[in-house]
């Protein structure tokens, strides 16, 4: 520690970045679905881009910039996404930040989840679908066999609720609208 500046180091761990495949995602959800089972009673509230009130303040914040034909292509956007309500589904630790590069594989299995910066409790649902946006589109493409792989992992160990169930698709889409406002908004800041 200097000052304000606190640095942690750790041994290497094993490992490389996987490639994107119905083996690296049933295998990634698995582990996903074990997050999502650890209890949460005692453990404090911690702002997250990944909280349920993040996207409509955020979104506020974008319409103070003044850049109005910008925001407002991401004001109707919310509107289609405004039904989803991450507070009224199940909540879990979630991760928040679950990408190919947080992630090392050796082989077919997980050696570590990496960046947990983002970690705070939250709807399991927003991150199941944001692990989805990460781990099966291909060259911006959607690859459905990758999405059915990741369910499968992660409802071997923690099936997912009709209602939730219901609103993946509707997940999916809110969680890149908050991705797309997160960065938005660092590129009003800079």
């Amino acid at each position: 520690q200097d000052g304000n500046i606190l640095v942690s180091v750790q041994r290497k761990l094993a490992g490389h970045i996987p490639e994107r495949s119905a083996t690296v995602n049933r295998e990634f959800g698995s582990h996903l679905a074990r997050l999502h089972l650890l209890p949460t009673h005692a453990l404090p509230d911690k702002r997250s881009w990944m909280n349920a009130h993040y996207l409509p303040e955020a979104l506020k914040v974008a319409q103070q910039s003044g850049d109005h034909q910008t925001t407002d292509r991401f004001m109707q956007a919310y509107e289609q996404v405004r039904h989803f309500l991450p507070a009224t589904l199940p909540q879990s630790i979630i991760h928040g930040d679950a990408t190919f590069y947080n992630c090392l594989f050796v082989g077919d299995h997980l050696s570590a989840l990496l960046d947990w910066e983002e970690v705070t409790i939250g709807a399991s649902l927003l991150d199941i679908a944001m692990a989805a946006l990460m781990f099966c589109f291909v060259k911006r493409v959607f690859q459905p066999p990758l999405l059915t792989s990741l369910l499968d992992g992660y409802t071997q160990i923690r099936p997912l609720l009709e209602r939730e169930q219901a609103q993946l698709e509707g997940a999916m889409k809110y969680g890149g609208l908050m991705v797309s406002t997160f960065f938005l908004l660092q590129s009003l800041q800079d």
